[in-house]
């Protein structure tokens, strides 16, 4: 075993400096070569200065890309504008959202302004963003810049301060990427959809809309899995001793569901655990037929966590649910948990302000997040996680807190049972597994709520649990509220034992203060939750307040939040718990220093007064990314107790370093230094990192990760130093269709180098037309472009632009891009009058198909001229609208006869000749 380590270790070595990935390619490992584009990189943004991206706290790298579809009323505005999700804000492009909406208003981008006016021209709008001034609505002001920046291409702004400066506002719903636009006045583009819709109606126009074609995966029997994998290979002086960890995730189609497969181990353990799921999730709540599930699922899965009940339990069981998904039942906090491969660490924001970090999968291979607060309003939840070779992937969410109750008449219920800390598949030594109270004993959870009306929902639910003294029986009625701008939360909970508790809970939000009150009362009552049976809980009152310090001069807003706690027990003591938060963004940094204060006092015992305090650094100097923490006590003594400082370094695309610094400061003071090299390829990433002790301990190891999926069209496997088995895959095909039938056959040409916008990041297709789009969110909408621009004939046209899809880990989607080629038509229309025919202007064109449909409508230019542009192949007449023929008196020519087909792609010469009705 040792011998085959150093053997490993001692091919890491060359694989930094004498390996190529020519050459690790030839060496066997399996697969076409795919795209290498890191996943924080997009197409035109990355184009941006360096110098830029480090004057502003706005950078893309860390920002999620979005492809945006705008929609005012029943109208669809746009179905491709970029947008950025960053800090809990959504920034849109000045230039592009002025084009869409009509209004009068430059941009230059390079010059950093804007200028322009809107609706009349007496209300002038001017934007210098390095000056930070702005004239909107024809009045001098100033911006807050962190809402400002500017890229090469365009003016992002944050859509809030746009709604400030325009008669608009901006609603965006991150689950399906829309932005539905309200106008406060009458803009210019409302008339000219009004104008569009009334066209559409006479026949002068094709009155279609650029919907793009929802396609989702069919839930398959079998589907070839993508797989994530991770190895760790290390040697500590200490034991003498080599260790070895590894873990490993596939994600598929099987028995008609969606599949996970976790398996992590050691040298000791070869299997320390092993946990499968299966189940379904429809976002839109349609699984079923009338039952609209939105989830089931069963296997290794987290029963449901019940307010004064039931902690969430992980164990072997079944769960059905019709709740929107992520739905908790205290709406005022979510549990978030996942599997986290050997390797990898996560950070978890919400609106963009660090909370918490993990830095180590636990004992069960996860990630857990427990009853992270929420606010009310929308909650941007963002899990960043950062792989063994410095690979950065993010996972958000977005969740609207204050919707909490049903809609009128509609009901929501979930089942949920399992066995008590028992997993599908016992493994791992004996000595390693923990009993736990009712191990492997089943638990049963259901919840309901019904909608009253539009601010009321009836909920209730019923739970048997094994607990220490046996089984008990719970149930609860409670009423689930919205009124006047206000989720509450009111339950009324009793156990079999005559026990009752009574809690009432309000979270509601005060011209931008955040509000959270609960206040619980218990009469003899014990659950699982309230389980201190020496000295029981008599009541409990928690307060939490989260706003901001509003902006002043360079420095940005300070997010800060206040938590309180009082419990008081029946013997008389008092436990006080009071919780401080202050964030901050400055200079590209995130900063949040956390304090908590203890007192318990009451009773016998002296009084106890503990305060601890974390503060937690995040960002980039200069060009260098940085993390650090601090820990420290305050009471009963006053000290630090550690301290770090840790930076991943991209030397180039595929090559990196990292140095960290950690220091224990009270007790037996040590210090540890830890670095690394890692160099990702296109088919896996490798690190190499070693950690130093100065009580002259040390390790150095190896690791590796990289991960599998099948394309499934060619029918190969690929492999990438991104994980695919946590995100959706597209196969995109694009083709030259000669015959236009929108298939795929004999005689159409496969197009290379197209490229596709896919969220996250540009990719283009092989010599074969295709291209393997990763990265996509799984179970919410994504939208999947053909960026027109690198077709390489301007005359070729998408049959479909693009498609919105809903993916899943392991199942790609196919999806087919037909390209058209395009003709044009040109003529000249003459009226004869006299001896010889003159040209006439303004004349409506329209050109009619074999259906008798108008699919373009045009007039004639000042000399006669008329052009039909980007005509697809077919037969089609040319004529002169029925209604101007009517209004000028004009007889009625025949119809022009055109087909465009082969080489005979442009047609010239075709004129018309129009003559007017001789009058006795």
């Amino acid at each position: 075993m040792q011998f085959t380590a150093i053997i490993f270790i001692f091919g890491v070595l060359l694989a930094f400096g004498v390996v190529s990935p020519y050459s690790v390619k030839a060496k066997g490992i399996a697969g076409p070569e795919i795209s290498t584009q890191n996943n924080n990189q997009t197409a035109s943004v990355n184009s941006a200065k360096d110098e830029e991206s480090q004057k502003s706290v706005f950078d893309p790298a860390k920002a999620e890309l979005l492809i945006l579809e705008f929609r005012y009323g029943r109208y669809l505005l746009s179905d491709g504008i970029i947008g950025y999700l960053h800090r809990g804000g959504l920034f849109l492009p000045l230039g592009e959202v002025a084009q869409m909406l009509d209004l009068a208003i430059t941009v230059d981008p390079e010059a950093k302004k804007a200028d322009g006016w809107v609706l009349e021209e007496n209300r002038r709008f001017a934007l210098d963003v390095a000056r930070r001034e702005v004239v909107s609505k024809g009045k001098p002001g100033s911006f807050d810049p962190n809402l400002v920046v500017t890229y090469p291409e365009d003016i992002f702004v944050d859509s809030t301060l746009l709604a400030k400066w325009f008669p608009v506002d901006f609603e965006f719903d991150l689950s399906t990427l829309l932005v539905t636009v309200t106008s406060v006045e009458s803009l210019p583009f409302e008339d000219r959809l009004k104008r569009e819709e009334a066209h559409a109606r006479l026949g002068a126009g094709t009155g279609e809309k650029l919907n793009y074609l929802r396609k989702e995966p069919p839930y398959s029997l079998f589907s070839w899995p993508s797989i994530d994998s991770s190895l760790n290979l290390d040697y500590d002086n200490g034991t003498d001793r080599i260790g070895m960890n590894s873990s490993t995730l596939v994600s598929g189609d099987f028995l008609f569901m969606h599949t996970d497969l976790f398996v992590d181990g050691n040298k000791e353990d070869t299997l320390t655990n092993l946990r499968l799921i299966m189940g379904r999730q429809d976002p839109f709540g349609q699984l079923f037929g009338p039952l609209h599930i939105s989830e089931f699922s069963m296997g290794d899965i987290f029963s449901p966590q019940i307010p004064l009940i039931a902690d969430s339990n992980s164990g072997a069981g079944f769960q059905v649910s019709s709740f929107p998904l992520l739905h908790e039942s205290e709406f005022d906090r979510i549990n978030l948990r996942g599997e986290l491969l050997v390797g990898w660490e996560v950070e978890l924001y919400r609106n963009e302000i660090l909370l918490n970090a993990q830095t180590t999968p636990n004992a069960d291979g996860r990630y857990e997040f427990l009853n992270v607060p929420l606010l009310f309003g929308s909650n941007v939840i963002r899990l960043v996680f950062y792989g063994p070779q410095g690979q950065k992937k993010e996972e958000v969410q977005r969740l609207n807190v204050g919707k909490d109750q049903a809609p009128p008449g509609k009901n929501y219920f979930r089942f949920a049972t399992t066995f008590q800390d028992k997993d599908l598949f016992e493994v791992g030594n004996e000595e390693n597994i923990v009993p736990g109270k009712g191990d492997g004993k089943a638990r049963y959870i259901a919840e309901f709520q019904h909608g009253v009306n539009r601010w009321l929902s009836l909920a209730g639910n019923f739970a048997s649990l094994p607990l220490e003294d046996g089984r008990r029986y719970f149930s609860t009625l409670g009423l689930r509220s919205g009124l006047l701008g206000a989720s509450t939360r009111v339950d009324l909970t009793k156990n079999d034992i005559g026990g009752t508790a009574l809690e009432a809970a309000v979270l509601t939000n005060l011209q931008g203060l955040n509000i959270f009150m609960e206040h619980t009362r218990f009469f003899d009552f014990q659950s699982e939750r309230e389980d201190n049976l020496s000295d029981p809980v008599d009541s409990r009152s928690k307060v939490r307040l989260d706003s901001s310090i509003p902006t002043w001069g360079i420095f940005p807003r300070i997010p800060w939040s206040i938590k309180g706690e009082i419990e008081k027990r029946e013997s008389g003591v008092d436990q006080i718990e009071l919780t401080n938060r202050l964030s901050a963004f400055l200079f590209n940094f995130s900063a949040s220093n956390t304090l908590g204060w203890s007192l318990i006092r009451g009773g016998e015992a002296e009084p106890v007064t503990t305060g601890t305090g974390a503060f937690q650094l995040s960002g980039r100097l200069w060009k260098v990314p940085l993390r650090g923490s601090l820990d420290y006590e305050i009471k009963p003594k006053a000290e630090l107790t550690s301290t770090s400082i840790s930076s991943d370094y991209r030397l180039d695309q595929d090559f990196s370093a990292s140095l960290g610094l950690n220091r224990q400061l009270n007790g037996d003071e040590l210090t540890t230094y830890n670095a690394g090299l890692n160099r990702r390829f296109k088919t896996f990433a490798i690190g190499i990192d070693g950690t130093y002790n100065d009580d002259g301990a040390f390790s150095i190891g190896t690791s590796i990760t990289y991960s599998i999926g099948r394309e499934p069209r060619k029918g190969s496997w690929v492999t990438s130093s991104d994980r695919l088995a946590r995100s959706g895959m597209v196969s995109a095909r694009v083709f030259l269709d000669e015959n236009n039938n929108q298939i795929f056959d004999k005689g159409d040409e496969p197009l290379k180098d197209v490229k596709f916008r896919s969220g996250s990041r540009d990719q283009k297709t092989d010599k074969d037309g295709f291209a393997l789009l990763t990265g996509l969110s799984s179970n919410r909408p994504s939208s999947i472009v053909l960026d027109i621009a690198s077709l390489e004939d301007p005359f070729w046209v998408p049959s479909r632009a693009g498609y919105e899809v809903v993916t899943r880990p392991g199942k790609p989607i196919l999806l087919d891009f037909p390209i058209t080629p395009t003709g044009e038509i040109e003529g000249t229309v003459f009226l004869i009058s006299g001896d010889s025919p003159k040209a006439v202007s303004n004349v409506q064109l329209q050109l009619v198909n074999a259906k008798q449909k108008v699919i373009q409508t045009i007039k004639s230019e000042f000399d006669g001229f008329y052009l039909f542009q980007i005509v697809p192949p077919g037969k089609y007449w040319i004529r002169i609208s029925p209604e101007q023929i009517k209004r000028l008196g004009l007889k009625n020519p025949e119809l022009q006869e055109v087909n465009i087909k082969g080489e005979e792609m442009i047609l010239s010469g075709m004129d018309l000749f129009l003559e007017q009705v001789k009058t006795e």
